[in-house]
């Protein structure tokens, strides 16, 4: 057995003082290993690591658990029991925790602090005070950014406590900054600890306080801002700078160095630095990274400080993002820290690599976070994969100049954040929150003072605010928005994503109001707008859950929302269906995705979008949006693979006027390329269109030629349909001469009908009376069309895109403006191998064929229905609901047999998807194929169509945003 005990300590060295025990073989191993890590010479710092053991208590005198920082509340399972398992607005903490705990370590300081300024770092906490041995040494309320306490005075050699106060009560911070999501329950939670690194240091008396490297690539430099303290006298000093590459790629600038009088105090140095004519620049496309290495020399001691920086440029030219004068298209995720295994960030740059490159898989370029900053790991990875992210102030409310407590925090901690991460190549864009209110002049005023810090951000008062009523604002560098100026008419032509709220958008925008066609653009929201926009938290396209996820929550969250969830669907007599709901929602819910990321890619002009979300939100009523789960896992429904094939910087793109053709028709379309790669492009687009087998209708090649940053000219394409006699769906394929990447649409095809396909032997009906019922019991087969408004509350409205985001909270708000409610449907659900399908072919969920057909139904409340009566063709209801909702069913009557479709009849007529869909219903009813399996007699029949529907209560989710004052004027 061997004990050991370490104090390292010399030149430069971090020091350790610990002890630990080892026993046989691994004893010298374990050593050797250890003095190989850390007796590395050159360190210009003595570091003495805290993380490790802690004494937690609530108040002075009260009894202390050991805990082991960094960590929280919540890992160590401290605090108060949650109890409450009815939850659905988010995931549950184990525990819940706010107010003061007090974290308390005695520290060996060594000799070789002694004359040093000593500092504590704490990377990521809360409101902190600092006591040392009972004395305060002073408060911290900075929330995204390290907390440093200089401790000089406290600590000499020897043993001594430090305390660290956390208080994580919201009373510290203005009132909108509890509903941002560094703060939130929704999300991250409220954690009480510390998080990252946590230690002391000890430096010398003239120090290197901050480094900021601004980039100048058109020059071959870069400017090189220090702030310097000197703690002594005035004295001559020396600073040396070095840029070392990251690559071996790249050659090493020459060192440069300047002499300088320090004066006691603050310091503030701007020098120019030659990066020299090939030096490596950072983009998406290459991320070639340096480290700045500045060196203070003053008195026979050195300081030195590292800063990481990139040869970039990220700018704006027109209505575009250039990345070094290439246009960037911004393809983008809304990010709001939803990590359920701690309920905070990573800390680690690893995680961060894990995260972002998944994203990257799935051809995202850009993240956007949603009213918090991440740590220092973040920007780091981000660095290294080349992503472009944009931070935002941890802040959703109101805007008022007049608050001195509110600007006050802006200037306090807009300045730390970007003191701290904006050098890094990856922070390019800056926001003041989420969906803000308020005074457009006091959000310019505090814009303009952290321009004065960087230049070369690119800022914007905040995303989304006052939800784009006020469009673009004087002093924005760019406009993150749903929509331009107010909703002056209803044809949502100032709009800039597909998809809102009823109680934002008639019939919640674009893809559910206007016919499906690849030909749509943002161009007219974007006359008169100067600066590039970027869509808002666009898509939020519901997905039934798949609840074996709940078997992966195994940390401090627990979903006892979903839980909920699936109770209601088994109390409801479907839970068998909740994998085919999940699976059929989900392949709706991407196909919607897909449609609103094209029309973003193929908008002239457009800057990007942020959408809402590639992963679950656990919050807001659970808002499980996600083709990724909540851990960042696939749903299995769409992988990265086949998304990057619509998403990513160059993508073919076909346009058509709709998605059903006749034969009688060409399937006229063109196609183009969004060149948003690194070069202009000269290629092969190759086409291809393809039935149900594969076998192969047409193919083709069109020369494209787009310029870098550019929609190049369309190709037409017309491929004569008159050789299809059946109803058929195809599949058109597009692919770049030598990419194995691929980017498909679904088009349908169906016989021309001149006239309306009439019924041979069975009978159609648009009232349930005396009549039918009769020749129901006389062995009659009945196709039945109620009328809408005989079943208005026996059914829910059609919608043909799925859910937006959460019924709960949307019903609320369109409920609070005396607005329509959302129909809050997901996606049909059918088996395609059913016989009522032979004329009307399809996908066992919504696709755009039936489009017209489900935004002019009403589909039927089937509750009260015995369980037997099973739709042939459901529509699958949202969480909070769980209604049994049928679009077609049928059931014998007697001797009889009825078919009942609540899908407008003469509605059906208007396109040929409805033409063809009301022939394959008759068709079917007329064939030996009708033999419904559920039976009920007349009395049943009437009761069914007689009871008014049960809607359970739905609790109201609150929403930080005001939607009053949409109505188009």
């Amino acid at each position: 057995m061997l004990r050991i005990l370490v104090c390292m300590q010399g030149k430069g060295s971090v020091f350790f003082r610990f002890s630990f025990v080892l026993s046989g073989r691994s004893a010298v191993w374990w050593v050797l290993a250890f003095f190989l890590l850390f007796a590395v010479p050159g360190w210009s710092r003595e570091v003495l690591p805290l993380s490790g053991d802690w004494q937690l208590s609530f108040t002075p005198d009260k009894k202390e658990d050991t805990v082991v920082l960094p960590g929280t509340m919540d890992e160590w399972g401290k605090g108060n029991a949650n109890t409450n398992r009815s939850e659905t607005k988010h995931l549950s903490r184990l525990v819940t925790f706010e107010g003061e705990a007090r974290y308390r370590k005695e520290v060996l300081i060594p000799e070789s602090f002694k004359d040093k300024r000593v500092f504590l770092h704490l990377e990521r906490t809360k409101y902190t005070s600092v006591f040392v041995d009972g004395h305060e040494a002073g408060t911290c309320n900075l929330l995204q950014t390290p907390h440093r306490y200089d401790l000089t005075g406290f600590l000499t050699p020897g043993v001594h406590t430090i305390t660290v106060v956390v208080d994580n009560r919201k009373s510290h911070y203005p009132g909108g900054v509890g509903n941002s999501h560094a703060l939130v329950e929704h999300t991250q939670t409220n954690w009480n600890g510390i998080l990252g690194e946590i230690f002391l240091e000890a430096r010398p008396s003239a120090l290197v306080e901050s480094a900021m490297v601004f980039p100048r690539p058109e020059d071959d430099a870069v400017r090189v801002r220090l702030r310097l303290r000197n703690y002594g006298e005035a004295r001559p000093a020396r600073i040396e700078l070095q840029a070392v590459p990251g690559s071996a790629e790249a050659s090493r600038p020459a060192g440069m160095s300047r002499d300088l009088a320090l004066k006691p105090g603050l310091n503030e140095v701007v020098l120019e630095y030659p990066m020299g004519k090939d030096s490596l620049l950072w983009s998406e496309f290459s991320p070639a990274l340096y480290v700045m290495s500045c060196r203070l020399e003053a008195g026979g001691e050195s300081d030195e400080n590292k800063t990481a920086f990139g040869m970039r440029r990220f700018s704006t030219s027109g209505t575009h993002f250039c990345i070094n004068g290439k246009k960037t298209f911004l393809r983008g995720k809304h990010d709001a820290c939803v990590f359920p295994l701690t309920g905070y960030a990573p800390m680690d740059k690893e995680a961060w690599l894990k995260y972002l490159g998944k994203l990257s898989s799935y051809g995202i370029n850009y993240v956007r976070f949603h009213s918090w900053t991440p740590p220092k790991a973040a920007f780091e990875a981000a660095d290294e994969l080349g992503m472009y992210l944009q931070p935002e102030i941890p802040y959703w409310g109101g805007v008022d100049g007049s608050n001195k407590e509110l600007m006050d925090f802006y200037r306090r901690e807009g300045a730390a954040l970007i003191e701290a991460y904006s050098s890094h190549p990856s922070f390019v864009m800056f926001a003041l929150g989420n969906e803000l209110g308020g005074s457009g002049e006091a959000m310019r005023a505090i814009i303009d003072g952290y321009r004065g810090l960087n230049a070369d951000v690119l800022y914007s008062f905040g995303s989304n605010n006052n939800l784009g009523r006020d469009g673009y604002q004087k002093g924005e560098d760019f406009l993150t928005t749903c929509r331009i100026g107010r909703d002056e008419n209803r044809n949502f032509e100032n709009h800039v994503r597909s998809s809102f709220s009823f109680a934002d958008a008639e019939h919640g925008g674009i893809l559910n109001g206007v016919y499906p066609s690849t030909r749509i653009t943002y161009e007219k929201a974007l006359a008169g707008c100067p600066v590039p926009v970027i869509g808002h938290e666009t898509g939020q396209f519901q997905v039934y859950p798949d609840y074996r996820e709940m078997e992966q929550y195994k940390g401090v969250l627990r979903p006892w929302n979903l839980q909920v969830f699936k109770e209601r669907l088994e109390k409801a007599k479907m839970g068998d269906l909740v994998e085919a709901f999940h699976r059929a929602s989900g392949a709706w819910a991407a196909q919607c995705y897909k449609a609103d990321i094209e029309l973003a890619i193929r908008t002239p002009g457009f800057g990007g979008f942020q959408m809402l979300d590639l992963q679950d939100f656990p919050g807001q009523g659970s808002a499980l949006v996600g083709l990724l789960d909540a851990f960042m896992d696939s749903k299995g429904i769409m992988e990265g693979e086949e998304f990057s094939g619509f998403c990513h910087a160059v993508v073919p793109l076909a346009l058509f006027d709709k998605f059903t053709w006749t034969n009688a028709e060409d399937l006229a379309f063109d196609v183009q390329v969004a060149n948003y790669g690194a070069d202009a492009l000269h290629s092969s687009l190759l086409w291809k269109l393809a039935d149900a087998s594969g076998k192969v209708v047409k193919e083709g090649r069109a020369e494209v030629r787009a310029g870098q940053g550019e929609l190049s000219p369309l190709s037409h394409v017309a491929v004569p349909l008159d050789g299809i006699d059946r109803p058929s769906m195809l599949t058109l394929t597009l692919r770049l001469e030598g990419e194995s990447r691929e980017n498909r649409y679904h088009l349908w095809v169906y016989p021309d009908r001149k006239e309306e396909v009439k019924p041979v032997s069975c009978e159609v009906a648009t009232r349930m009376d005396d009549a039918m019922l009769k020749r129901l019991s006389e062995g009659a087969a009945v196709l039945w069309f109620p009328d809408h408004r005989d079943v208005a509350d026996m059914s829910v409205g059609g919608m043909a895109t799925p859910d937006y985001w959460n019924f709960a909270m949307f019903k609320g708000i369109s409920e609070g403006m005396g607005k329509p409610v959302s129909p809050g449907t997901l996606s049909l659900l059918m088996d395609p191998e059913h016989p009522l399908f032979k004329e009307f072919p399809t996908e066992g969920h919504t696709d755009w064929q039936w489009w017209s057909i489900v935004n002019n139904s009403r589909p039927f409340i089937l509750d009260a229905a015995p369980e037997g009566l099973r739709p042939v063709i459901r529509m699958v209801d949202n969480v909070e609901r769980n209604h049994r909702l049928g679009l077609v069913f049928e059931v014998s009557v007697e001797k009889g047999r009825l078919l009942v479709c609540m899908a407008d009849p003469e509605a059906l007529l208007d396109k040929p998807e409805g033409r063809q869909f009301r022939a394959a219903l008759i068709r079917y009813a007329d064939s030996e194929d009708f033999r419904p399996e559920f039976r009920c007699s007349p009395e049943e029949l009437k009761r069914i169509f007689s009871q008014k529907a049960f809607s359970p209560d739905i609790i109201k989710v609150e929403n930080a945003t005001d939607y009053k004052d949409q109505a188009p004027k």
